[in-house]
């Protein structure tokens, strides 16, 4: 259907930096955070861990929809 890449499984964090070109820097009590992240992220699903998920990984001043 179009998808250039899938990402799943444990080490979701990493995979989305190494799409972002972003550094993902790892917490020892939660699921760390990406810096560089993305410019602009859809979320379509609007539940409490995707939500937290888009905010990590977005970049300083990156926007969300």
């Amino acid at each position: 259907m179009g998808a250039d890449r899938i990402i799943s499984g444990n080490k979701t964090y990493a995979s989305m930096a190494e799409v972002a070109g972003a550094c993902y820097y790892q917490a020892p009590l939660n699921r760390g955070m990406l810096l560089g992240g993305f410019d602009v992220i859809y979320d379509c699903v609007g539940s409490a861990t995707t939500v937290t998920d888009s905010l990590r990984w977005a970049r300083a001043r990156g926007r969300g929809s």
